[in-house]
C-alpha cells in the first residue's frame, strides 16, 4: 500500500510583523527536503502583513484552493 499525496498550500506576507517570513522559508525548505511526496503549493505575497487583505492576493489563494480541491 503506498502513500498518498495530499496537495497543499502555504503562504506568506512579505511585510509580516508577526511572524517573519524567514521563518516560513525555512519551514518550507525542511519540508521540501524531508518529504519527496509532498505535492506543496507556497505563495510568497508582497505587501501582504500577518493576514491577506488585498483583493488580488484574496483572488489568488482562491484560485490556487480551487485547483488544489478539484478532484
Amino acid at each position: 500500500r503506498g502513500l498518498s499525496v495530499h496537495p497543499r498550500q502555504s503562504g506568506h506576507g512579505e511585510d509580516d510583523a508577526v511572524v517573519p517570513i524567514s521563518t516560513t522559508d525555512k519551514f518550507i525548505k525542511k519540508i521540501n527536503n524531508s518529504f519527496s511526496r509532498v505535492d506543496l503549493t507556497y505563495l510568497r505575497f508582497a505587501k501582504e502583513g500577518h493576514g491577506y487583505t488585498r483583493p488580488e492576493t484574496q483572488d489568488k489563494i482562491t484560485e490556487v484552493l480551487i485547483k488544489l480541491l478539484k478532484p
